[in-house]
């Protein structure tokens, strides 16, 4: 999937004005590729704003419930890392980001069904390929403590 780099500028932690780059990775997980529905090819996502001001970053495995119409009716954090913000606000901005997914039917019929992902979030004073890098070796390792 696409990776997401945005700029943020003047976050107001820092005394001087000091570029942060973000990266987002959004994967579906294996044992979902069985799943009635399959993530689509989509523009990258951006980073979500409430977590870029308080410098939040971490992971999550989240859980999906997909109806007949490739819409979310329910997403469940399984596991979490987080840094920087509260379970709550990760999962809140988590799902709207998750929201705006596309997904396409696996099959020609496609049915209720469930699916897992894994969203990566990270951070880097340095350059956007820097937090990208980061969050290529973050998604490759568990999400949990």
């Amino acid at each position: 999937m696409k990776k997401a780099v945005m700029l943020i500028a003047c976050l107001p932690m820092f005394a001087q004005a000091k570029s942060i780059f973000a990266d987002v990775q959004i994967n579906q997980l294996a044992q979902s590729q069985q799943s009635q529905w399959q993530l689509s090819e989509q523009p990258a996502p951006q980073y979500p704003k409430a977590l870029a001001q308080k410098m939040s970053r971490g992971c999550g495995v989240f859980q999906l419930r997909l109806a007949a119409d490739a819409s979310i009716t329910e997403v469940t954090m399984a596991e979490s890392v987080v840094l920087g913000t509260s379970k709550r606000v990760f999962l809140t901005e988590t799902k709207k980001l998750l929201s705006q997914l596309q997904w396409q039917a696996a099959h020609q019929v496609a049915l209720p069904s469930q699916a897992t992902v894994r969203v990566d979030y990270c951070l880097s004073s340095e350059s956007s390929q820097h937090s990208e890098a980061m969050c290529q070796r973050q998604a490759q390792t568990a999400c949990q403590m």
